[in-house]
């Protein structure tokens, strides 16, 4: 399977064990390699793209600093005259407690290692 994607197989390993996440390019040869149909290479992929999209967000948020990150959220929303939100997977912002806060980006950063 390995040499079928061009990758080693410790990199694969990593991969099948999620000791490591899969880049876009990961995905794509994983997804030839097994011969997958193109309407399903392309939704694998669009997923692919996405989690990198958020990783690659994540990063920036920490190496700003996430005190400055939240400074621009407050500007941000002193500046709206209305908020529609939608978070399937967190607690909406306004009603976050610290603890709570602390705990998601702490998992966060755990992840991004």
């Amino acid at each position: 399977m390995a040499r079928g994607a061009v990758m080693s197989t410790s990199k694969l390993s990593k991969i099948e064990n999620g000791r490591t996440a899969p880049g876009v390019v990961d995905v794509e040869r994983i997804l030839t390699a097994l011969g997958v149909s193109e309407e399903v290479t392309a939704e694998y992929l669009a997923a692919a793209r996405a989690e990198a999209t958020e990783a690659v967000a994540w990063r920036l948020y920490r190496r700003l600093g996430y005190h400055r990150k939240q400074q621009q959220i407050k500007a941000l929303d002193h500046s709206m005259t209305l908020l529609r939100l939608f978070q399937p997977s967190l607690i909406p912002g306004l009603l976050q407690t610290p603890e709570y806060v602390r705990a998601v980006l702490s998992r966060k950063e755990l992840s991004d290692d």
